[in-house]
């Protein structure tokens, strides 16, 4: 009975062993891909376009800058996020979101300006149409005088409206040109 217990001893020692030298090994390859703990060998500066942004530091022959000083040197926007999964650095072009949505609105304002004139005309044009009705049975001077201003006043609302209507469409196309 001694034998096979210290047979079965001998096998619970081999594969604590094993086990043991498993996570061990496992650890010492987590280890290795991790920069964290290594030797920093040297440091360098780093330009852009002839401007000191930072140091970077030099590990195993890699060299290792801090992200934001570049990101934020190149007009980026830099934001450090963490959740379950781990830790983020997300980079993004400076009001990427804003620049649309501010083109979106720019758009939809020149749009309803044109809109607005084309409205303009139209009132003007009825104003124009009620004036030469009037006209035909009126016999009142001070009222013939009144709707032929009123005409008049029309027309130039009309050629007005239409001079917005061009430098409005053509803000629009360069607005368009620009994306």
């Amino acid at each position: 009975m001694d034998k096979k217990r210290g047979a079965s001893m001998k096998k619970k020692i081999i594969i604590l062993s094993s086990c043991a030298i498993f996570l061990l090994s496992g650890s010492v390859l987590a280890n290795s891909t991790s920069k964290v703990g290594k030797k920093i060998t040297a440091e360098a500066p780093v330009y852009l376009d002839g401007q000191l942004i930072s140091d970077a530091i030099i590990t195993e022959g890699s060299s290792y800058s801090p992200v934001r000083a570049i990101a934020e040197a190149l007009g980026l926007d830099v934001k450090y996020e963490t959740s379950k999964e781990g830790s983020v650095i997300k980079l993004t072009s400076p009001g990427t979101k804003e620049t649309t949505n501010e083109m979106i609105w720019k758009k939809a304002d020149i749009e309803a300006k044109i809109i607005t004139a084309n409205l303009e005309i139209q009132q003007a044009n009825e104003a124009i149409n009620h004036s030469i009705e009037k006209l035909k049975t009126e016999k009142n001077e001070e009222m013939i005088s009144f709707y032929e201003n009123r005409i008049v006043e029309s027309q130039e609302k009309i050629i007005k409206s239409q001079q917005d209507i061009i430098t409005y469409t053509n803000e629009l196309l360069e607005l368009e040109s620009s994306n």
